[in-house]
């Protein structure tokens, strides 16, 4: 499942080319459960998704001004899920139509 994140995200920070949007993924090795997360960064918010190979996964959104939550899930995908169903609600509160 780690795999298919990257490979979304992966295509996430594709689309992001020409848009007013930075990514950065990164792959993190722990011991038991590794993880990857894509951040992103737009003029008005931050966000990143964080996900574990147990399939956990963490999603926010922040203001860069004040740092308030303008989107905030934690949850688990299942077994062979395809990330960008669910992960389509976060693409759309950030705003700056990713795809």
């Amino acid at each position: 499942m780690l795999n298919a994140f990257l490979g979304w995200a992966k295509r996430v920070q594709s689309n992001c080319a020409g848009k007013s949007v930075r990514a950065r993924i990164s792959k993190r090795e722990q011991a038991g459960n590794p993880s990857a997360r894509i951040d992103l960064e737009t003029p008005l918010a931050l966000a990143r998704i964080t996900f574990w190979q147990s399939r956990d996964f963490v999603a926010e959104i922040v203001t860069r001004d004040t740092a308030e939550t303008l989107y905030l899930k934690c949850g688990q995908l299942d077994q062979g899920q395809d990330p960008a169903a669910p992960f389509a609600p976060f693409i759309q509160a950030l705003g700056v139509g990713l795809k």
